[in-house]
């Protein structure tokens, strides 16, 4: 695409913000957030998945998504490292639903929720070719590789900031909704399944 970077921002965003929106790992993520915090804590969570917006946008502007995505040995490396950190997360949830109501507080900073955001959305291969699909033919034009770093890249991490605060929104009414114990244990448990499930489509593929 020979669009100048400016003007490749809206017919990306078009493209983006759908694709974003269609519920998946980084929303689980975005809504377990916002049932365990409160809502400036819980931000985090989608500021460390946009953050890997910048990662992703560079790295596909240079063609470096384009070279690991024909590696199957990187791809597969990257699916089983994607599917033990969605076991991690599974084993800290299924910690916490135990120790809901029992006085117990969620010591998770904010720096950690943001490393885990960033981690979950580089550690996930589906990410990863969603940015070189979509976002590839937006940022390989004829200007300088670092323009479309400060135009269509901040663009997608705007995007990807703002539909997960919404997701992030909707995990705490959910938790005003139960706010018995047994209710929260509930839904963290299910997190927990949904979780180990995902840890599974990545170790088989079907992810």
């Amino acid at each position: 695409m020979n669009t100048l970077p400016w003007a490749s921002v809206l017919p990306f965003l078009l493209v983006w913000i759908p694709a974003v929106a269609t519920p998946g790992i980084n929303a689980v993520f975005s809504i377990t957030a916002g049932v365990r915090f409160s809502f400036s804590r819980a931000l985090f969570a989608p500021l460390g998945l946009a953050c890997a917006s910048f990662v992703y946008g560079a790295a596909t502007s240079l063609g470096l998504t384009l070279v690991l995505a024909a590696i199957p040995d990187f791809l597969t490396l990257l699916r089983y490292g994607g599917g033990t950190l969605m076991l991690w997360y599974a084993w800290r949830t299924w910690r916490h639903a135990w120790k809901v109501g029992e006085g117990h507080v969620d010591s998770t900073s904010r720096g950690m929720l943001l490393l885990q955001g960033l981690t979950i959305s580089i550690s996930n291969p589906q990410a990863m070719l969603a940015y070189l699909l979509l976002m590839g033919p937006f940022v390989t034009g004829d200007a300088p590789w670092y323009l479309y770093q400060v135009t269509v890249v901040p663009a997608a991490a705007l995007a990807v900031f703002s539909i997960y605060c919404l997701y992030a929104l909707f995990g705490i009414q959910i938790r005003r909704f139960l706010r018995n114990p047994a209710g929260q244990r509930v839904l963290r448990i299910i997190v927990v399944i949904v979780y180990c499930a995902i840890a599974l489509g990545f170790y088989t593929g079907t992810i």
